[in-house]
């Protein structure tokens, strides 16, 4: 395996790709996580008195498991779609304090606003009313959302079958109250 690594890196470093050159390096060997992984069980799932162990035998590994996990407060992650390419920035929020700021950030387009994919094609399934759905349609939600024209038809087939299910569900829940309603009179 560690050969096949070497080859593939020695084939893709350098190679360019959409404006830029992709860089590859060997990451770290996996010997070294396997016998951390026990104290890391540890960190994660044991209990207080297992934790203060691990704290008093191996300090600077409870400090770097601690750091791994404390979540900053003053910052948030966001997603920026560019082109199909999918990158996670970090924005630090200290020092904003006025709102027009944050909205700068999305006029620079350093951050994106917009609902999430489910409730914009929930919103559109419930305006569709069983109309059949247009092949505009879809590209216009696929743009919208950013998806694939796939992955909105089969949110909207999945939205569709949901209904069904539920428009089932009621009748048979009503079935059933009458029955229970004749049975008790």
């Amino acid at each position: 395996m560690s050969a096949a690594l070497d080859q593939y890196i020695s084939r893709v470093d350098g190679t360019p790709c959409m404006n830029t050159v992709i860089h590859l390096t060997r990451g770290a060997e996996n010997h070294d996580f396997v016998s951390q992984r026990s104290k890391l069980m540890v960190f994660l799932k044991g209990n207080k008195m297992e934790k203060q162990n691990l704290q008093k035998e191996d300090p600077t590994l409870f400090k770097y498991f601690s750091e791994i996990w404390k979540n900053p407060e003053d910052k948030i992650l966001y997603w920026v779609h560019h082109l199909e390419a999918v990158f996670v920035s970090v924005v630090s929020l200290k020092g904003i304090k006025d709102v027009s700021q944050l909205l700068n950030l999305y006029a620079v387009g350093k951050a994106i606003r917009c609902p999430p994919q489910s409730d914009i094609l929930a919103e559109y399934h419930r305006k569709l009313n069983d109309r059949c759905v247009e092949e505009a349609d879809v590209d216009m939600l696929a743009k919208k959302c950013l998806l694939s024209s796939d992955d909105v038809k089969l949110w909207l087939e999945y939205l569709t079958q949901v209904s069904i299910n539920r428009k089932r569900g009621a009748e048979k829940a009503k079935a059933t109250r009458k029955k229970n309603k004749e049975k008790t009179v």
